[in-house]
């Protein structure tokens, strides 16, 4: 970081300007934009004449597939893109990410087989997999420690509002004009909205910005300068420079790893099977499917913006992470248990409201715990190993335990299972005042 003097944060006032919150608001933008494009599977899996096109009628384990082949190639990549975003900077990183996922999802409209649906929805995991490393790079570039929860919370919102808004109207295109104009709409909104604003509208730094102030840089960089120091002092100073390596050597990071994992097999899976378990078992239309399926997401939102300033007022992060999956396993045995249709809705929403606020609680405590220069290759670890033996495992596992036990209630059990593990390992983290 180049500047010409370093002052202790103490000394710098608090800029007026706030250009770093547009990166945040961004960043939503792009979130929301990624998350439409995905979850408009659980919506076609509920649509008998997609299913009969790819030859998936009455298949709930190759349907689960949609989503797994997704998710294998996402996080296996997420692996390695916080290193590839390192290099090239995120602002270039996310500009291709979003050309890629585009690519892929005008080939999806266009398959005329499962083997090419299949093979468009593996690209589409490769396309996103940069943009959850470069979230991270950009917070960690942008935000002092002290604001990272209330900007993950920010551009956390868009795992709700890009569901909540891409769910009803994926169901409306798919009733009105048929499932491949879904891909089509989606594929030109990626080119359309959030390439030439993340291109034109970000820099990988604050002293990069042409709209930032100087004293929103001295603000920023004065922070910044201040964490590193303090990671020094604390001994972490040369993990940066040992890549993955420097990560087996702090504990608390394999820790949250699990924990996270836990998570993405809960959000990746019902994400999945919950609008078909409300059409096949609770009785909806698809139209009203796509409606109610939004209603958790909404709630999210609310979750994921109240925790980012809950959570920097308190500064206990694993507390919230503990409690947030403790509680989505509770709800969800209530929601497959309950016989009320509008109960269990309710039940599902409130799942929602406790999962949406562990996710920014994620992300906050991995720039916490791993050293900045890091933080991008740490997120990307945390996400690929987390998420591939997690989120993409989920969805196949419980279209496979659906369709040996004939019943949702197994598929929800695992979901509830590992809330459990996950809250518990929280509660370590919290224990360790993390």
């Amino acid at each position: 970081m180049e500047t010409s003097k370093h002052y202790h944060p103490d000394q710098i006032a608090l800029p007026k300007g706030k250009i770093r919150y547009s990166i945040a608001v961004i960043l939503l933008l792009l979130i929301s934009v990624s998350y439409a494009d995905r979850v408009n599977v659980s919506i076609l899996i509920a649509d008998t004449q997609f299913l009969s096109d790819m030859g998936l009628t009455g298949q709930p384990a190759r349907q689960g597939l949609l989503m797994t082949v997704f998710l294998i190639p996402y996080f296996i990549t997420n692996l390695f893109a916080g290193q590839l975003g390192g290099r090239v900077g995120p602002r270039i990183a996310m500009t291709v990410a979003v050309v890629l996922w585009s690519i892929s999802l005008f080939i999806s409209g266009a398959a005329r087989n499962l083997g090419t649906m299949l093979g468009a929805r593996a690209f589409l995991g490769f396309g996103e997999a940069v943009q959850w490393p470069m979230m991270v790079a950009f917070v960690r570039n942008w935000f002092p420690v002290k604001e990272r929860a209330k900007a993950n919370s920010i551009w956390a919102l868009g795992l709700s509002i890009g569901p909540a808004i891409g769910l009803p109207l994926v169901a409306y295109i798919v009733g009105d004009w048929g499932w491949r104009a879904s891909f089509f709409f989606l594929a030109a909104l990626g080119l359309l909205l959030p390439l030439p604003v993340v291109w034109f509208l970000t820099s990988d730094h604050p002293r990069q910005h042409r709209s930032i102030s100087k004293d929103e840089v001295a603000y920023i960089e004065a922070h910044l300068d201040h964490e590193e120091a303090s990671q020094n002092e604390g001994g972490l100073a040369g993990f940066g420079a040992m890549g993955v390596k420097g990560l087996l050597k702090i504990p608390n990071f394999w820790i949250l790893v699990v924990g996270y994992m836990c998570l993405q097999a809960i959000f990746f899976g019902s994400m999945m099977w919950v609008p078909q378990y409300m059409k096949m078992s609770r009785g909806f239309s698809l139209a009203e499917t796509g409606a109610i399926a939004a209603l958790p997401w909404i709630i999210g939102a609310l979750s994921t913006m109240m925790i980012g300033f809950v959570s920097d007022k308190f500064q206990k992060r694993g507390i919230f992470f503990s409690i947030g999956l403790f509680m989505t396993s509770f709800c969800l045995y209530m929601a497959v248990t309950v016989s009320d249709r509008y109960l269990c809705i309710a039940f599902i929403c409130l799942n929602s409201f406790f999962n949406g606020w562990c996710l920014p609680m994620a992300m906050t405590i991995i720039q916490s715990i791993v050293p900045g220069r890091m933080a991008a290759t740490g997120a990307g670890v945390m996400n690929g190993v987390g998420g591939l033996l997690g989120g993409a495992m989920s969805p196949v596992i419980v279209g496979a335990l659906i369709g040996a036990t004939g019943s949702y209630y197994t598929g929800f059990l695992y979901f509830i299972a590992l809330g459990i593990l996950g809250g518990t390992l929280g509660a370590v983290l919290a224990f360790k005042k993390i």
